[in-house]
């Protein structure tokens, strides 16, 4: 029997991350890097970072000094750091323990060698709803 409702995706259920959320994370060094591409070599054949497995949401992860959040949002958050922008171990501690309540789990793009077209990662920390056109 149809009911006539419709099917929801997980990521229409979970909460989405918040616009203060967003600015935090910025400000601490992070870059929301969901739906850009990622490669070794040529980004015309890169990788796009996915939107996150429903387990993977409220995770962080680290892989050769690289890390990352998945908010509970289901956004993909890298840490960029900059020579002058390091954060101490106490404010990472707060700042996974805020946005990743599920511990660790979560997938690692850019972790082995691959890399993020810059121009687009400049676009997206300055506005993270930015969308490139692929």
């Amino acid at each position: 029997m149809c009911t006539g409702l419709r099917t929801r995706s997980f990521l229409e259920v979970v909460q989405k991350t918040t616009d203060e959320e967003r600015a935090f994370l910025r400000a601490v060094g992070f870059v929301h890097v969901t739906g850009l591409r990622y490669a070794a070599g040529s980004f015309a054949a890169g990788t796009l970072v996915q939107t996150p497995r429903p387990v993977e949401l409220g995770r962080w992860d680290s892989n050769n000094g690289v890390e990352v959040i998945v908010t509970p949002g289901g956004e993909v958050w890298l840490a960029m750091y900059t020579c002058d922008h390091r954060l101490d171990r106490e404010q990472v501690r707060l700042t996974i323990n805020s946005f990743a309540p599920n511990g660790q789990g979560a997938h690692v793009p850019c972790s082995n060698g691959e890399s993020l077209n810059m121009h687009e990662v400049l676009k997206r920390h300055a506005n993270p709803d930015w969308e490139p056109n692929y």
